[in-house]
């Protein structure tokens, strides 16, 4: 005989990959940086897609040209 269970929470449905960039959990005024293994390319085209699903507005630019290192900051 199978045995009935009440109370069990149903598990959340995990859907896609997860997230590559932390764009979801960013406040107005935070910021990540972008170093050698991520392409300003790449987070540009990810911030382009988020954007149009979440309306969130998000700024790149260049802090270290030297190093190459730039940041990604939400701004709205």
């Amino acid at each position: 005989m199978i045995q009935i269970e009440k109370d069990i929470p149903i598990p959340v449905l995990r859907v896609g990959r997860p997230a590559q960039y932390p764009f979801r959990d960013m406040a107005i005024g935070d910021s990540f940086a972008i170093t050698g293994a991520m392409s300003i390319l790449n987070v540009r085209e990810a911030i382009r897609y988020f954007n149009k699903k979440t309306g969130k507005r998000f700024v790149v630019r260049k802090v270290d040209p030297f190093k190459n290192i730039s940041r990604c900051w939400r701004i709205a």
